[in-house]
Order: C-alpha cells, then structure tokens, then sequence
C-alpha cells in the first residue's frame, strides 16, 4: 500500500496511539497483589548487587525481567503512573516491531500493518497489558520478535552483526521469561520454510546443502539454549516453575481456549501439567502442516502465503509444550491468565490476517471486503477490551482503597506494629492481597520496612493478634473499618 509506504513513521505512530488510547482508562488504576510483591524483591537490591536478581523468585529464573523492575522501582517508585505507561508503551514496541518483522518477510504492507494492529488490540490478552507484574511477556515477546527479525536479515543478506544479535536476543528473551525458549524450535523452522524465499541468499546451501550449512547456524543457539539452562538449574536448583494443576486434556478445555480467540470475553485458568501429551500433539501438528504445506519448497510462493504457515507452525509451538493448561481447564469468565495466551495471540492473529489476504490476492473486491472486515473486527476490539478490563479496574480500586484507608486510620502506626485484615475480597478469581502480596504493599505505602501484615487465613498466633492492628473490609460499601486499635 502506496500511503503506508509513504509514511511509514506515521504508521507507527499510529499503533502506540492507538494503544494508548484504547488502554487510556487504566492510566491511574492502583497497583495490585503481585506489582507490590515483585518491586518489593527488587527495592534494597544496589547497582553492585544486580546479581542478586537472578534470585529474586524462588520458583522463576528471569533475572533480565527482574531487571525492568528495578529500574522502574529506581528512577519512579511506585508510580501506578509510569507503571502503566511502561506497560502500553512495551505493548507499542510488540506491535511495531512486529510489522517491521512482517515487512522483513515480503508480506503486503496492508496486511503486514492490519496484522499489528490487530494484535495491538487483541482483547483475548488483556491480562497482559494492564497487569504491571506480568510485564515479562510484554518484554519477553519484544526480545523473540527482534531474534527472528535478525536471523531472517542474516538469511538475506548474512553478516556476523545480524546473526550475533539474533542470538543475543534469543537469549535475552530466555531470561526474560520462559516461553522465549521455543525460538530454540522456533529459528530453525523459520529457515526451512523461507529456504526457497527468492530473498534468502541460498549460496551457503549451495555450497553445503541446506540441512549441513542450517546445521552449523543452529548449533550455536542450541548453546544458547543450554547455557540458559545451565543457568537456570544453577539458581534454582532444579526445573523450578509454579505447582501444576493435576489433570489430562479434555475436549471441553481446548474448545474454550480456542473459542477464545474468536470471541473473546471469557476467564483461562492455566496449568503447566501433562507436558509429554502436548509435545506430542504440538508434534504430530507440526508434522501434519509440514506434510501439507510442501508448496513451500516452490520459489514464487506468495509472501502472505507464506508468512501464513510460518505463523501457524508458530501457534503450534507457542501453544505447547509451553503451554499445555489451554488443554487442562480452559476458559470460563473474566480472562484471568489470560497473558498466558499473549504469545500464541500473535501468532494466531498474524496467521488469519496473512491467509485472508493471500486469499484475496489478485481480487481487488474480495481485498476491498476483507479490508472492511478486518476494521469491523478492529472496533470489536476496542470494546472487548473495555470490557474485559473491567474486572481488573474493579480489583484494582479495592485494592487502592484498601491501602489508602490503612494509611488514614493509622497514619503513623508504632514501631514493629502489626496489621491483621478480614475480609479482603476476592474479584476476578483473584484476592486482591494475601500473605505474600500485602506485606510489602504495607511496606511500600509506608515507606518502612518494620510493619507485619497479615490477612485472615493465615497461620496467626492469637497473642500476637492482641497485639495487632484488626481491619475489616465492608464489601458492600467499599469501606475498611479499624476494629481493634493496640494503642487505645
């Protein structure tokens, strides 16, 4: 498209706005639960002591992730400002940099810019942009995007630059949260199916034949991949990861988490069980498409077409084994874990988008129409998202006011005091706070490090609760009432 071609620094400028004016009313909403809870692992760690944040969480091993963390807790605090700005501003990045990447594969600029825009407003994965603490997936999926853009310049034009640099992000984007390993699968299926791209440069497949000369390329980034590893046994000990759901696949669970990628205002419960069924499945599909798609070895293969079964290999793999909990419990209500569909979102979306357009290709009606089509879906999208944030709006206002109350009713509690709250709500599947997350949100509205806080439930010594603080939160009214005061 002529226009886009034109003014391509307005295209992008358009993807930020238009991210930041869908996203634009959670702006102020609070922090929550786990945003108090990361920066309060990262707040006393110095500029020497960087180290230490590969040991930041006990079950995770992303001490690059850690890293965004603390710079934000280093120059802005607490800031619920700046924490959202961050988030919308790396939601931005993805999408940018993911049409710079489809443009990097021959796809129509048209259908390379409504494929970003799409995923910029994909409402499946609200979870992702409007929940600071898992910014990881935001940031690790810029890192992959910018691995694969430059191994495919390295595929066109060769160079150490673009394939050190490949390899850097790869493992950037590894240490930034754990999905980024399927690039180690990733890279090289990306190669096999742009072999016969009129844009790669073929002479080193000439020369050696293609699987010996790929070979040596992906050797290297299977050391990437093993230092990873190495690494992160090193730190944790062993595999790590959160306690999985026990269950086997079922029908009802994949049907929901595919539906929610077609009409998505529902709520995905994860799991990380049953790993050898998915990467079995992931398996046999891959062979399936592979076995499907041998147009590929063609040389004047359609780019869209193209682009089209390199994304549907990715969709694949990005659902499992990475993510075989789509196959566990799959999808009710409200969209909580909804980040985990983030990656395979753009993969799916970027996938239709290029088979439609290649399916209209020479067709200037059907393109016309499809056009029409894709903007319907675009406005679709910026409701869903409306709605699909407001059950976290709704989580977070409690749990700003939550904090803000603590503070007025206690404005300067007394040295080593102790808080101890009832009723703390659960919303969106979520409670608002529990025993990890409260104290150091108590710890960060306070500025001190001395306060214990603990939340109905826990394991509580009945002399210490003497001795405590009680708060009691009305639910129906949205007020927190002081119900024992120590000092009185």
């Amino acid at each position: 498209m002529s226009f886009l071609k034109r003014y391509s620094g307005a295209a992008y400028f358009f993807l930020f706005a238009a991210v930041f004016l869908t996203y634009a009313p959670i702006l102020h909403d609070p922090l929550i639960r786990d945003d108090y809870w990361l920066l309060g692992q990262v707040k006393d760690i110095g500029i020497l002591e960087l180290w230490r944040l590969a040991y930041a969480q006990i079950i995770f091993f992303r001490p690059l992730g850690e890293f965004f963390y603390w710079l934000e807790w280093r120059f802005f605090g607490a800031s619920v400002l700046f924490s959202h700005i961050f988030s919308l501003f790396l939601q931005g990045l993805d999408a940018s940099l993911l049409f710079w990447f489809l443009g990097q594969l021959g796809m129509k600029k048209l259908s390379a810019y409504f494929a970003a825009l799409l995923f910029a407003l994909a409402p499946v994965d609200v979870e992702a942009v409007t929940w600071s603490a898992v910014r990881f997936d935001l940031a690790a999926l810029f890192l992959m995007i910018l691995s694969l853009g430059l191994y495919f310049i390295f595929l066109k034009r060769g160079g150490a630059v673009s394939y050190t640099g490949s390899l850097a992000a790869a493992l950037a984007a590894m240490l930034t949260k754990e999905p980024a390993v399927m690039l180690v699968g990733l890279i090289p299926l990306m190669e096999i199916v742009y072999r016969k791209d009129p844009a790669v440069d073929t002479r080193a497949y000439d020369r050696a034949g293609f699987w010996r000369a790929a070979a040596r390329r992906w050797l290297p980034l299977g050391g990437v991949f093993l230092v990873y590893m190495i690494a992160r046994l090193a730190v944790l000990h062993g595999m790590g990861g959160a306690a999985p759901v026990i269950g086997m696949p079922s029908a009802r669970a994949a049907f929901f988490s595919a539906v929610a990628f077609i009409f998505p205002f529902s709520w995905l419960r994860v799991s990380p069980a049953v790993v050898p069924f998915t990467a079995a499945l992931a398996a046999a599909l891959i062979l399936i498409m592979l076995l499907l798609v041998r147009v590929i070895r063609r040389p004047n293969l359609p780019a869209n077409r193209r682009a089209a079964i390199f994304f549907g290999l990715f969709f694949v793999l990005s659902l499992t084994p990475v993510f075989p909990f789509v196959f566990i419990i799959g999808v009710t209500q409200g969209l909580a874990n909804s980040r985990y569909l983030f990656i395979p979102e753009l993969a799916f979306v970027t996938m239709i988008v290029a088979a439609l357009f290649d399916l209209g290709a020479g067709k200037r009606k059907l393109r016309h129409v499809l056009t029409f089509l894709l903007v319907c879906i675009m406005l679709f999208d910026v409701v869903a998202i409306q709605k699909n944030n407001q059950p976290w709006q709704a989580a977070d206002a409690v749990s700003g006011s939550i904090l803000s109350q603590t503070k007025k009713l206690v404005p300067d509690p007394a040295p080593g005091a102790v808080f101890f709250y009832r009723d703390v709500p659960v919303m969106s599947g979520y409670s608002v706070f529990d025993q990890v997350t409260l104290p150091p949100a108590i710890a960060i509205t306070y500025r001190r490090s001395d306060i214990r806080a603990f939340v109905a439930g826990d394991s509580f010594n009945q002399g210490l609760l003497r001795k405590a603080y009680q708060f009691g939160y009305d639910r129906k009214k949205g007020v927190l009432r002081l119900l024992a005061n120590p000092g009185s």
